[in-house]
């Protein structure tokens, strides 16, 4: 029996898995199957708990813990959602005691930031995303430009202003008045051939200088999510290099409200809400 715990930011929801123990298992088969919605538990990323590795631990902040995220497709990917969830885990279990502390990730090593109050803990967690990639080749995006700022994509013969980056995972933001169209959109600039490995897309509406409402569609299998941590910082970095906001602000998701900064040096810190569903066990043989 494998235990787990149902966890969720602003409705960005994820399997959560203790496997601490050095527990293997097939990790990208199982998420296909657990992340299923009809099938499985439901879940827009498995997340595994894991220990640092012994290179890591010798790296910035000296992380203990290790965060691995795999989505719906099984393909492995960075999630700023999914860390604030492991952070909480890892304070609420007990595993560390500060308030602040690194955690590996497929960006390196991050560092997290646990809110209480009379030692109870606020759902709530800061986690830093480090600086936001804009360079073409490092989104990757198929073009050499130092910043890809309202690039003109075609997309069925309609010309969208596209500004990507990427915050340990591609973005491309769309800025838009009429957000229901990421249920078309999504799709086709998310598997556009300017973005090789694919980009995950937002479409945002500006609603004032620290006030943005956005909807996002996911790469890896997941479609458009409640929520999205590294969209919400692609969002701010985006609307900010654009001169539509300052370097802080609220983004207004249909799950919930993310609030992301953009330090003055240069990281990305993203405050997302946490909170357990619920807990089971599965079995983790194949489906029958």
């Amino acid at each position: 029996m494998l235990a787990f715990v149902k966890v969720e930011a602003a409705g960005n929801d994820f399997v959560l898995i203790d496997a601490l123990e050095g527990r293997r298992e097939n990790w990208p088969a199982l998420a296909q199957r657990l992340c299923d919605r009809h099938f499985g538990i439901g879940a827009d990323g498995l997340l595994l708990v894991q220990p640092s590795s012994a290179r890591m631990a010798k790296a910035r902040g000296k992380p203990l813990f290790r965060m691995r995220m795999f989505n719906p497709d099984g393909s492995e990917d960075m999630c700023g959602n999914g860390l604030c969830c492991v952070s909480a885990y890892l304070y609420c279990e007990g595993f560390v005691r500060d308030l602040s502390f690194f955690i590996q990730t497929l960006s390196g090593a991050c560092q997290v930031v646990i809110a209480v109050k009379a030692w109870r803990v606020f759902r709530s967690v800061q986690v830093n995303l480090g600086p936001p990639l804009l360079r073409g080749a490092q989104i990757p995006a198929a073009t050499d430009a130092s910043r890809v700022l309202d690039y003109p994509l075609n997309i069925g013969g309609r010309t969208v202003p596209v500004t990507a980056l990427s915050t340990g995972t591609p973005h491309a933001v769309v800025f838009s008045e009429n957000l229901s169209e990421v249920e078309a959109l999504g799709p086709q600039i998310m598997a556009h051939p300017f973005f090789p490995a694919q980009a995950s897309v937002s479409l945002v509406k500006v609603e004032g200088e620290n006030r943005l409402v956005a909807r996002t569609w996911e790469r890896g299998g997941v479609g458009e999510s409640l929520s999205c941590g590294t969209g919400a910082a692609a969002i701010l970095a985006a609307a900010h290099l654009k001169g539509l906001t300052g370097r802080e602000a609220d983004v207004i998701y249909p799950g919930g409200t993310l609030h992301v900064r953009w330090d003055c040096n240069g990281d990305l810190w993203l405050s997302s809400p946490v909170n357990d569903v619920f807990e089971g066990g599965i079995q983790a043989g194949k489906r029958k």
